[in-house]
């Protein structure tokens, strides 16, 4: 999908379209899969601070998506605490923590169309839309600023907070490394997102986690490139499509190579199928409950297709 360009007066400080007012509980998390296999990154397979080193393994993955029909959220782990207290003031760390966003699907073009990062020099978070496209996202930074909101370090569940944080309750690294394993966590409300880009409820996505140094463009670690064996390109860390249907988080095995598509019921998941590609196994037990419409001819996801799965139902 083209993203719609909005003429935007004031960049700084945008008014919320509207904030979720719970975060997700912690089954409400889908790990962000590649190729169907969790999104994983090794211990300072470059050399710095582990407040840049994204990791996860198999059992713990790197990245994680939910989608409550309000916002859509992030969630990326660390090597270590993103923030720093002084007496009773806690603030981020002078980083940044961002997702890439995929909305095309171009493989003519590959590249990132999004960046929603939280800027811990600014204690903000901002979107920017990339226009001028580099098959490696780290250090291409993005052309135009779309909005920004402020967003200082808060423990995550924060009520009315843009961005948190919180112990991941992993120490994968181990403790003579870099010390417990912390969560940045972030939201962009779907008002914001379909004001400023056109994109909806419904729409495929997919994504991509990175760390910065600087704030001003995503130039260090990208999840799922072991840079101890050489870059990587954006195509090759790219997730599955991760969208769910509105209210539905467990709809992540679909796009760009899933082996498994969505949670087990998916109650309300009518929809599903717009983006599901690619799956072995097509909606788990009952995908769609009884609003799923149809199954179809187009339905050409997975090999054993489950409940009544809606007729869009076969991306991949």
């Amino acid at each position: 999908m083209n993203i719609r360009r909005r003429l935007i007066l004031t960049l700084a400080l945008l008014p919320l379209g509207g904030v979720a007012l719970a975060w997700p509980a912690s089954t409400d998390w889908s790990p962000v899969t590649v190729g169907g296999a969790p999104l994983t990154d090794p211990c300072q397979d470059l050399s710095g601070t582990a407040i840049w080193d994204i990791v996860g393994d198999a059992a713990n993955p790197a990245g994680y998506v939910a989608d409550d029909g309000a916002s859509l959220w992030f969630r990326l782990r660390l090597g270590n605490t993103p923030v720093r207290t002084s007496g009773s003031a806690t603030s981020w760390k002078s980083f940044a923590w961002g997702v890439f966003i995929e909305s095309d699907f171009d493989d003519a073009a590959p590249g990132y169309e999004l960046l929603y990062l939280v800027d811990g020099t600014a204690s903000q978070v901002r979107l920017h839309e990339n226009t001028v496209k580099d098959a490696d996202p780290i250090g291409d930074a993005p052309e135009v600023l779309l909005g920004s909101w402020a967003a200082p370090a808060r423990p995550v569940g924060s009520a009315g907070a843009l961005a948190g944080y919180q112990l991941a309750g992993t120490d994968l690294c181990g403790p003579a490394i870099a010390g417990a394993d912390y969560f940045v966590e972030w939201q962009l409300p779907w008002a914001d997102l379909t004001a400023l880009t056109g994109l909806a409820p419904g729409d495929p996505l997919a994504f991509a986690f990175a760390t910065s140094a600087t704030s001003a463009s995503m130039n260090k670690d990208l999840a799922g490139c072991d840079y101890a064996l050489g870059l990587c390109a954006y195509v090759d860390v790219v997730s599955d499509d991760m969208i769910s249907d509105p209210g539905d988080t467990g709809d992540t095995g679909s796009g760009v190579g899933g082996t498994t598509d969505g949670g087990s019921t998916g109650a309300t998941d009518g929809a599903d199928g717009a983006t599901d590609g690619g799956g072995t196994t097509d909606g788990g037990t009952t995908d769609g409950g009884t609003t799923g419409g149809t199954d179809g001819a187009t339905d050409g996801g997975g090999t054993t297709d489950g409940g009544t799965d809606g007729g869009t139902d076969g991306g991949g």
